[in-house]
Parts: C-alpha cells; structure tokens; sequence
C-alpha cells in the first residue's frame, strides 16, 4: 500500500497536469497550434494515424504544465515532511526548481509518447474519436 501512495504523491502533478491539459485545449488560446501532430496522415486501412484530437496545441500545452504543475508540487512537497518524503523523485535527488522543471518537462513528454501509442490502436480497431 505504501507503494501505491508513494506512486500518487509522486506523479500528482502529471496526473493534474492532463485535467489542465483538458481546459487549455478548450479554450481558445494557442490555436496556432491546433494542427494534428499527424498532418492528417491516413494508412492502409483509410483511417488517420492519431486522429484530429491529437495536437500540437496539446502536446506543447502538456509539456508546459507538467512542469508548471511539477514546480508548484514541489514547493508544496517542501513545506510538508510526509509528502517530501513519500515522493519518490527526491529520494535520491534535491527537491529543486531546476530539478522539477526537469521532472515536469519529461513527465509531459512521456505522457504524450504514451498516448500516442492508445491513440494508434484506436484507431487501427475501429474506436471513433470523440470531439473535445
């Protein structure tokens, strides 16, 4: 069990991060970057590679607040023990700014690596995207 509450403490941020990620998305900011990362790319089977919903605008907008969110975690993992304690990032290294932008930055781009990968299969099994 410990396990598991170490995990949460430790990847909160990332895991707010993708709520945020949803609202920004929505919202009519950075809609330059409202391109699909697959350039509207079809294969074989005539279906898109990700599809419309995975875009720059989210990809980019993950990334910055995963480390938005990771540095004000961090500061909030400073003024309480247990919660510094628990978060398994500082347990080998210094609970720093630089370090939770590092944090955050890699967190966001996992995240994204890792979606991508759902959002392939989806579409290769036939799950139609929903509109965001």
């Amino acid at each position: 069990m410990e396990l598991v509450i170490n995990f949460y403490i430790s990847f909160l941020s990332v895991i707010f991060a993708g709520i945020l990620n949803m609202v920004v998305v929505k919202l009519p900011i950075l809609n330059f970057l409202k391109k699909p990362m697959d350039n509207n790319k079809r294969l074989k089977d005539g279906n898109r590679l990700f599809g419309e919903n995975k875009t720059w605008k989210g990809c980019f907008s993950m990334i910055l607040l995963s480390v938005i969110v990771t540095v004000l975690w961090g500061l909030v993992c400073t003024n309480n023990l247990y919660l510094h304690e628990n978060n398994l990032f500082y347990r080998n290294y210094e609970n720093t700014v630089i370090y939770n932008v590092c944090i955050g930055f890699f967190l966001g781009l996992a995240y994204i690596l890792f979606e991508l990968p759902n959002s392939f299969v989806k579409r290769r099994i036939g799950i139609k995207e929903r509109k965001i």
